[in-house]
């Protein structure tokens, strides 16, 4: 009643419990295995890196960057701007000419023609927006005050540009060199300063028989004195002085053979006396 048969392996057997109901088919990989699922996490992202800010500092405050600090002379909300200095104003009576008005930029300054920068020529766009140092200013050219010549006089009716100076001698000099100088537009006078040379009256004739001595000079005021040889006497003045028109004063004297009146004493008592050239004859 109770054999193999009627509890054999075929009422409990593999078949009924088998591989087949429990077996891999039911819970095998394909349900639990290590493939993907559809809830995959994203990985997050850092919005600094690529630089956002141009060189300054970058703060991620969530998926958005934050910029600070920029570069020297750099702004903006991305430090993507650079410092705008502005057009620099010209001086008066010059210019002023910017390769660009940015940070880094340079400015320079001319003046007109007659004018003379004072300050420096040349600025530049500083990180602070601002134009290094001062502006200059163009100022009138002034040419240097003018020395009047020795034995003369010089006479300017201003000292700026296209102003004129005059000059003259005074009595008995000549005026070597231009008589008038003007003031150019580079600070300085035009030519060379003339001078005042005494004149020259040349050398004054000599007598025959005599000579004459002007070693002192043949120029205005300067005095030639005369003299004649043994047997002859002057006749005339002895001295001539040049004048201021350059002419010697008076005549050139003469030498004269000296004639001796031997009679002078009355050497003959009774009669008359007659010279001689080597004496003298009473004629009775």
């Amino acid at each position: 009643d109770t054999g193999a048969d009627d509890t054999g392996a075929d009422d409990t057997g593999a078949d009924d419990t088998g591989a087949d109901d429990t077996g891999g088919d039911d819970t095998g990989g394909d349900d639990t295995g290590g493939g993907s699922t559809d809830d995959e996490v994203a990985m997050p992202t850092n919005p600094c890196a690529d630089d956002p800010c141009n060189g300054g500092t970058c703060t991620a405050e969530g998926d958005l960057a934050s910029c600070s600090n920029c570069p020297e002379g750099s702004t903006g909300t991305s430090c993507e701007t650079l410092v705008d200095c502005g057009a620099p104003a010209a001086p008066a009576e010059g210019s002023v000419s910017a390769s660009n008005t940015l940070f880094g930029g340079s400015a320079r300054y001319a003046c007109d023609g007659g004018f003379t920068l004072s300050g420096s020529a040349d600025r530049s766009c500083q990180a602070d927006g601002s134009w290094s140092g001062d502006a200059p200013a163009c100022d009138a050219v002034q040419c240097p005050e003018l020395e009047a010549p020795g034995d003369g006089q010089v006479d300017a009716d201003g000292a700026g540009v296209g102003a004129t100076a005059s000059y003259s001698c005074d009595n008995g000099h000549d005026l070597v060199g231009d008589a008038q100088r003007s003031c150019d537009a580079d600070g300085s006078w035009s030519s060379d300063a003339p001078s005042c040379d005494a004149v020259d009256c040349g050398a004054p004739g000599g007598p025959a028989s005599g000579s004459v001595d002007s070693g002192a000079g043949t120029r205005f005021g300067d005095v030639a004195t005369y003299s004649c040889e043994d047997g002859y006497a002057i006749s005339g003045n002895d001295t001539r002085r040049c004048r201021a028109n350059g002419n010697w004063s008076g005549q050139v004297p003469s030498c004269e053979v000296i004639v001796v009146d031997y009679c002078a004493p009355a050497p003959c008592d009774q009669g008359s006396c007659a010279n001689l050239s080597d004496g003298f004859r009473c004629d009775c």
